[in-house]
C-alpha cells in the first residue's frame, strides 16, 4: 500500500509540473528570446562560415548597440526592431546548434529551445525533490511549493521570458549531485564536467568530490570537461578560442551595476567604493573594475570555500552534501564577476527541501523571506523608487533579495557549526 501511494504521489507531482511547464511554454510561444538570441546568432554565423561574427559585440558589450552585420540578419527575417546580445559561451556550442540556427528563422529556433530550457526547469523541480528528500513532505507538496516560489520570483520569471540557457546548467548540477548521493560518482563527475564546459565557474563544485576523496568523480569531471574542450578546439579552431578568452577578460573587467546583477562587487560599488565609469560607453550603470575590489572578491571566495568545508565537517553525511552544495554554490556565484538573477534559481529550488534538517518553521521563515525579497513587485518597486528619486543606481533593487540570501547562508553556517560536537567524518580532504 505504501509503495502504491508513493507511486501515486510521484505521478501527481510529475503531471503537475508537466502541465505548469507546458503552460509557461504556450504563454511565451512565438516571442523573441533575448538571451537565446546570442546562441542563435553565433550558430547562424557558424553555419554561414562567418566565424568573425560569432563573438561580435558592441564596444561596451552590455549595450543594445547591435553590430551592423547582425542588423542585416535580423532585417532579413523581418525583425528590425529586435536586438541580439553577445555570445559568451565556448565556441563548441555555436557549432553544435549551427545546423538548426543556420536553417531556420530565429522565432522557430526560440520556440524549439524554449521547450528544452523551460522543460529543464520543470525537471529541475523534480530532481531537487529527489536530491533533498525533505522529511514528511510528499513530492506533490514539494512541487506545489516550488511552483509557487518560481511563479512569484524574478529569477524564474525574468529568466523564462528570456529563454535562459542557465536552466540547463541548473538541471545538470542538480542531476549530478542527485546521482552522486545515489552512489553514482562516475556519472556525477561526467554531468558536472558537461556543466564546466558550458559555464567555467561551476567546476569549483567538484571540490565536493575532492573533499570526499571520490577520485573517480573528480577524474570523470576533469576528463569530460577536457574532452569537450579538445572537441571544441578541433571543431572551432584556436583563433575563436582566443577571441572567446578575450571576451571573457573584457567581461571580467566590467561591472554592470544594474538591478539584476547581484554580486559582492556590485554591493561594494553600491555602498562603499566610488565607481569608475567605463570610458567606452554612454551608460551610467556600466563601471570599470577596481583591481583591489576584484582581488578582495577572489580572496573572499577562497575563504568561503575553505570555511564551507571546515564548518560542515561535523555534519551527518547526507545532510552534509546538501548543505555544502548550497553554501559552495552561493559562494561561487556571489563572489564571481557576474551573478545574474537566473543564477539564484538553484538555492530557491533547494531551500524548501531543508525540512528534516531544519524545522518546518525555520524553513518556512527563510524561504518566505527569500521569496519576498525576490518578488517582482518588491524588486521593481524599489527600482522605480530610486529612478523617481533621480538615482541612476537602479541596482539598489537587488538588495531586497541579497539580505535574505545572506541570512540563509548564515543560518546554514550556524547550524553546521552546532553539529561540530559530533565526530569529524572520515574521508574529508578539505576540512583540515
Amino acid at each position: 500500500m505504501g509503495a502504491f501511494l508513493k507511486r501515486h504521489d510521484i505521478a501527481i507531482a510529475v503531471t503537475l509540473v508537466a502541465v505548469w511547464t507546458a503552460a509557461q511554454i504556450v504563454n511565451l510561444w512565438g516571442s523573441w528570446s533575448v538571451d537565446m538570441s546570442a546562441i542563435y546568432m553565433a550558430g547562424h554565423f557558424a553555419w554561414l562560415g562567418e566565424d568573425a561574427w560569432i563573438y561580435g559585440a558592441p564596444p561596451d558589450f552590455f549595450s543594445k548597440l547591435v553590430p551592423e552585420r547582425w542588423t542585416e540578419v535580423l532585417i532579413g527575417f523581418g525583425l528590425k526592431e529586435e536586438f541580439a546580445v553577445p555570445f559568451v559561451y565556448p565556441p563548441i556550442w555555436a557549432f553544435l546548434v549551427a545546423p538548426m540556427a543556420g536553417t531556420m528563422d530565429p522565432i522557430t529556433f526560440f520556440d524549439i529551445t524554449r521547450v528544452v530550457t523551460t522543460g529543464a526547469f520543470g525537471a529541475s523541480i523534480l530532481v531537487a525533490w529527489r536530491l533533498m528528500r525533505p522529511a514528511g513532505i510528499s513530492a506533490t507538496a514539494f512541487c506545489v511549493v516550488s511552483i509557487v516560489i518560481a511563479s512569484l520570483t524574478v529569477p524564474y520569471l525574468f529568466s523564462v521570458s528570456l529563454n535562459q540557457p542557465q536552466f540547463l546548467v541548473v538541471l545538470l548540477i542538480l542531476l549530478a549531485f542527485e546521482r552522486y548521493q545515489a552512489g553514482k560518482p562516475l556519472l556525477a563527475g561526467i554531468l558536472l564536467g558537461v556543466v564546466a564546459a558550458m559555464k567555467i565557474s561551476p567546476v569549483l563544485l567538484c571540490l565536493i568530490f575532492v573533499a570526499d576523496r571520490q577520485w573517480r568523480a573528480v577524474a570523470a569531471c576533469g576528463l569530460t570537461a577536457a574532452g569537450i574542450a579538445a572537441l571544441s578546439l578541433a571543431v572551432a579552431g584556436w583563433d575563436l578560442h582566443m577571441t572567446f578568452l578575450e571576451r571573457a577578460t573584457q567581461i571580467e573587467g566590467l561591472v554592470p551595476l544594474i538591478g539584476f546583477n547581484m554580486t559582492f562587487e556590485t554591493m561594494m560599488y553600491d555602498f562603499f567604493v566610488p565607481m569608475e565609469h567605463y570610458e567606452n560607453t554612454a551608460s551610467r550603470v556600466l563601471g570599470q573594475d577596481t583591481p583591489w575590489v576584484s582581488a578582495l572578491s577572489k580572496m573572499l571566495l577562497i575563504a568561503a570555500i575553505w570555511g564551507t568545508f571546515r564548518v560542515t565537517r561535523g555534519v551527518e553525511e547526507t545532510a552534509r552534501l546538501k548543505v555544502r552544495l548550497i553554501l559552495l554554490y552561493l559562494a561561487v556565484v556571489w563572489f564571481g564577476p557576474l551573478a545574474w538573477m537566473h543564477y539564484y534559481t538553484l538555492p530557491l529550488l533547494l531551500a524548501p527541501g531543508l525540512i528534516g534538517i531544519w524545522t518546518v518553521r525555520q524553513v518556512a521563515l527563510i524561504t518566505g523571506a527569500m521569496t519576498l525579497g525576490f518578488m517582482k513587485p518588491v524588486m521593481l518597486g524599489v527600482m522605480d523608487w530610486t529612478l523617481d528619486a533621480g538615482d541612476y543606481q537602479i541596482f539598489y533593487a537587488q538588495h531586497t533579495a541579497l539580505f535574505p540570501l545572506l541570512a540563509f547562508a548564515g543560518m546554514l553556517v550556524i547550524w553546521s557549526a552546532r553539529q561540530g560536537a559530533k565526530a569529524r567524518p572520515r574521508g574529508d580532504a578539505l576540512a583540515a
